[in-house]
């Protein structure tokens, strides 16, 4: 489409100055000098050389900066009186984004409203060219450098792991053509938390490669909070709230050397080859939900890895806790399955009925005890064959209190020798892999150490039937998905399926 605007210029009243002060509209260049906000608006201060005269220290020469998201809302005023607290649909109820302030001494750019100083707005960050590799999802490269020997230890045979950017200040890696695939630092604290969940050596549910820097144009999209601040001077949190709180904080006391790692929401489209096609958050402390369409399953971690759940593409859900699993309705709880229910207690299986229990099998009913087995009722005890009732034991006794009656067509003692009774077949025991935990290694697999009856027992991480079916499958209606009406066709190369 033509653009039909045009730019007529200036009006004929318009002034470029102010009874002699400039007009300065921008976008100008400034350097963050001050994120401490007293009103807490986001609002920086920034050192603008072409405003200053060098002399950047001179907080006097710093300018004030608003803050303005890319959205932003508030309720009008309405009609809360001019005294006391006023009330919730009469005060005003903000609404919109909001991004945490930068750290010092990136640069802001910058606009004034009118040419007015006084009314300036920084409108984005320029990035430092090269340094975006841990956004959004604090990606993960292969070649990385260990902190120490105990590291090296923890994440030997780890396929990546998540790493810092490269150190700027060398030259050498700075100006080196290929520098994003210049071997970084772990970033320790994050390598950390998936270490203890046991997802350290697994590319699809732990360090994942979703990085602006994997390729150009980079297919991943999404954001990724600072994360925990860690300080030149050594000042904890708890040191910043109170002088936060006093107004005696000076910007030189907010000098940040680190980031603990932050919140990360990434979308990722998937490298040239198609790979790592996914949707995952993940807290700073570790919990994340993944959705991830290479691999086709969905997947829930706890940040202390004692608790995970699975979606897999051969319609598995696999559940596990080291603690307790409940599960309680004020309704019915339904348990349905095709094939077999398989339970396994390390201890004991108890059943309570407030009214009636009843159990019921289509062929045999078997009930085995290596010890006891007891039956009891506190009013009568009914037992009933339409063919034979067998009674095999090595000794028999019978106490039938006052009355003890038998009635048959013929009773026979002592022979002739009554047929004996087989005892039922036991089931059949199973040897599956489970983890155990090593001081120097992590978390191990433990194989065919855990005895069960079941085919299928998730373990902490690293499980190793992720994604995995049983052999249970079900076929969906056979052929590719029909378009719908009047739609293009699919493009020649690509594929459609319902796999």
């Amino acid at each position: 489409m033509q653009n039909v605007e045009r730019n007529r210029g200036r009006p004929a009243s318009y002034k470029q100055d102010r009874g002699g002060t400039p007009a300065e509209y921008g976008p100008f260049r400034g350097k963050i000098m001050n994120n401490i906000d007293p009103i807490r608006s986001g609002r920086l201060q920034v050192y603008i050389e072409a405003f200053g005269d060098g002399t950047e220290d001179d907080s006097s020469k710093w300018i004030t900066v608003g803050y303005m998201p890319p959205f932003y809302g508030a309720t009008p005023t309405g009609k809360t009186p001019n005294t006391g607290d006023g009330t919730y649909p009469g005060n005003q109820n903000s609404y919109g984004m909001w991004f945490t302030p930068p750290d010092l001494g990136l640069y802001a750019i910058c606009i004034f409203v009118d040419g007015d100083r006084s009314k300036g707005y920084y409108i984005g960050i320029e990035p430092v060219n090269g340094v975006n590799h841990m956004i959004p999802a604090i990606g993960a490269e292969s070649n990385y450098i260990p902190a120490n020997a105990n590291q090296d230890a923890y994440f030997a045979n780890a396929e990546r792991m998540p790493v810092t950017e490269i150190n700027t200040n060398n030259s050498r890696l700075d100006n080196a053509g290929r520098f994003f695939d210049q071997a970084k630092p772990v970033q320790s604290v994050v390598a950390a938390s998936m270490f203890q969940q046991g997802v350290a050596k697994d590319p699809e549910r732990g360090p994942i490669r979703s990085s602006a820097q994997r390729e150009s144009p980079s297919a991943c999209f999404g954001i990724s909070t600072p994360g925990t601040a860690v300080y030149q001077g050594g000042l904890k949190p708890s040191d910043i709230r109170k002088k936060l709180n006093s107004g005696t904080v000076k910007p030189n006391e907010l000098e940040v050397i680190a980031r603990m790692g932050g919140h990360t929401l990434t979308m990722d489209d998937g490298d040239i080859d198609g790979n790592n096609q996914l949707f995952r958050f993940r807290t700073a402390k570790g919990h994340q939900i993944m959705m991830n369409d290479t691999n086709n399953f969905i997947y829930i971690l706890h940040a202390n890895g004692q608790s995970w759940i699975e979606l897999g593409v051969e319609g598995t859900v696999d559940v596990y806790s080291s603690n307790s699993i409940n599960l309680r309705t004020q309704g019915d709880i339904n348990f349905h399955a095709d094939r077999d229910i398989n339970m396994w207690a390390g201890q004991d299986i108890k059943m309570h009925a407030r009214r009636d229990l009843i159990q019921e099998a289509d062929r045999n009913f078997a009930l085995t005890a290596q010890n006891d087995l007891k039956i009891y009722s506190k009013n009568t005890l009914y037992v009933k064959a339409d063919g034979a009732i067998g009674i095999q034991s090595a000794s028999t006794t019978w106490n039938s209190g006052s009355q003890f009656t038998l009635t048959a067509g013929g009773i026979d003692f002592n022979g002739p020798v009554a047929p004996s009774v087989a005892a039922p077949q036991p089931i059949p025991k199973i040897k599956l892999d489970t983890v155990k935990f090593s001081t120097s290694e992590g978390w191990l697999l433990d194989s065919g150490n855990l005895e069960s009856i079941c085919n299928r027992a998730p373990t902490h991480e690293p499980w190793p039937y992720h994604n995995l079916g049983t052999d249970a499958k079900v076929s969906l209606e056979p052929g590719q998905p029909k378009s719908p009406p009047d739609t293009p066709p699919v493009p020649a190369g690509v594929s459609v399926s319902t796999q």
